[in-house]
């Protein structure tokens, strides 16, 4: 029922946009939520998220405090 991004700056949410319009043509019912990222944040992206932890280097800075413990569960 909801697609839920989350977007850093403008060029996210033209990208979130054209998405949710592909994906909102066989389901109308889908209602489209964004979430903005706080200022200290938006500089940080999934990928320098995934290639930290893929390269074994810290990554704690860059993910909120409580989905660490989920991460690491994910990685084992």
């Amino acid at each position: 029922k909801y697609f839920v991004r989350g977007v850093r700056n403008e060029e996210d949410m033209r990208y979130e946009n054209r998405v949710f319009n592909e994906i909102s043509k066989d389901n109308g019912e889908v209602e489209l939520v964004l979430f903005k990222s706080p200022k200290e944040l938006c500089k940080i992206s999934s990928t320098a998220v995934k290639e930290a932890i893929k390269s074994g280097k810290p990554y704690e800075r860059l993910v909120p405090y409580e989905i660490i413990p989920i991460i690491k569960e994910g990685c084992k």
